[in-house]
C-alpha cells in the first residue's frame, strides 16, 4: 500500500508539471498497488482519480471503465452493498455530465474491450 501512496505523489508531481498522461499512468499504478496491498480506501481514491484524469484527457471508455471495474473489484473485496454505495454516485455523476448517449457509448466501448 505504501507504493500506492508514492504513486499518488508522483501523479501529483506530474499534474503540477502539466503532464496529464503521466499523472494517469501513475494513478493506474497507484490503483494496482492499492489492490495488491489490499488497501480499499486507496483503491477507491485511485479509481475515482483515474476516472477523472481519463475524462479530462478525453478517454470516455477509460473514465467509465475505471469506475465500473472498481465497482466490481471492491464488491469482491468488501461486498456488493458497500461497493454500490461507493461507486453508484460517481457513475451517476458521469452520466449526468455526459448525457445518456455519451455514457452509453463509453459503457459499450468498455464492455467491448472487456469481451476482447
Amino acid at each position: 500500500a505504501l507504493h500506492a501512496d508514492l504513486e499518488f505523489l508522483a501523479a501529483a508531481r506530474a499534474l503540477d508539471g502539466g503532464d496529464g498522461a503521466g499523472a494517469l499512468r501513475h494513478m493506474r499504478a497507484a490503483r494496482r498497488h492499492a489492490l495488491d496491498g489490499t488497501a480499499p480506501l486507496a483503491y477507491v481514491a485511485a479509481s475515482v482519480a483515474e476516472s477523472a484524469l481519463a475524462e479530462v484527457l478525453g478517454d470516455d471508455r477509460a473514465a467509465y471503465g475505471s469506475l465500473a471495474t472498481a465497482y466490481a473489484t471492491l464488491g469482491d473485496l468488501v461486498g456488493r452493498p458497500l461497493s454500490a454505495a461507493t461507486f453508484e454516485g460517481p457513475l451517476r455523476e458521469l452520466r449526468d455530465r455526459w448525457g445518456a448517449d455519451r455514457f452509453a457509448a463509453a459503457k459499450a466501448a468498455y464492455e467491448a474491450t472487456r469481451r476482447r
